[in-house]
């Protein structure tokens, strides 16, 4: 599962290289944000730049494709723990409002004292986390609120989380 996670957090990466703006999202939409997340893709705190990748209409609102990466830390939890969360997402609705669904992948590392073994260990997992909530803002200043279950494939485990996300789009 490790080496698929990579591969498919390598391919979203590529999707994020610089290039012409797609047709369609210029005339005062916000085709980069930058985002400050508590919570949702990263399990604790992340820094994440996403890129509209397409832009269109669909019944007359707005459809918005998107790539994010970035950087996550959880300092509550466990020893250097460290993620880096990968998705793609839709943002559909009008002008401001958008209800936002997306599929993330977030590999991450930590540290955390093995008993049978008697010493740290790092551990490093991927975790599929789909999210379905509300954006607002297109430009400028934008606030996020999702429904973001962690699922852990590696571990069996499944945890129900909310994100709040704040950022700048540009």
């Amino acid at each position: 599962m490790t080496r698929r996670a990579a591969a498919l957090t390598c391919l979203i990466l590529l999707l994020l290289i610089p290039r012409p703006a797609p047709a369609g999202t210029g005339e005062g939409k916000a085709d980069h944000t930058v985002l400050f997340g508590l919570a949702g893709s990263s399990p604790w705190l992340s820094l994440r730049y996403e890129r509209r990748m397409y832009s269109t209409t669909l019944a007359g609102l707005n459809l918005h494709l998107a790539a994010e990466a970035g950087i996550g830390t959880s300092p509550w939890t466990f020893t250097h723990e460290i993620s880096f969360p990968t998705g793609i997402s839709a943002l559909w609705g009008g002008s401001r409002h958008f209800l936002r669904i997306g599929l993330g992948l977030t590999l991450t590392t930590f540290e955390q004292y093995d008993y049978w073994k008697d010493r740290d260990e790092t551990e490093l997992r991927s975790l599929i986390i789909p999210s379905i909530g509300y954006r607002f803002g297109n430009e400028g200043l934008i606030l996020g609120l999702s429904f973001t279950p962690i699922f852990n494939p590696g571990g069996g485990a499944a945890l129900l989380w909310l994100g709040l996300d704040i950022g700048w789009g540009f």
